[in-house]
């Protein structure tokens, strides 16, 4: 732990990373706002990107649907038929 990262939560979230290549040569970068923080919010593209890539394995061929369902999710009067479109699909 480093104070100075700890004292700056929760306004941000700063992460270090040092990576030690064998050759002796370090790779350092400090990211205060990750992606998704308030301060480096995600576009729709990646907020899409991230659902299909997590959800996929359990959604299978249904992604898209679900994924189209959601993004219009403001404009649904009732929630219980998207329901379906977000459990994992019989074998």
């Amino acid at each position: 732990e480093q104070a100075d990262l700890t004292a700056a939560y929760p306004q941000g979230i700063p992460t270090i990373l040092e990576v030690h290549e064998r050759a002796g040569r370090v790779h350092t970068a400090r990211m205060d706002f990750p992606p998704g923080h308030s301060r480096n919010p995600l576009t729709n593209a990646q907020i899409g990107e991230k659902f299909t890539r997590l959800a996929a394995p359990v959604l299978g061929a249904q992604i898209d649907r679900a994924l189209h369902a959601l993004w219009a999710l403001d404009s649904r009067p009732d929630v219980r038929d998207l329901m379906p479109l977000l459990i994992r699909p019989a074998a």
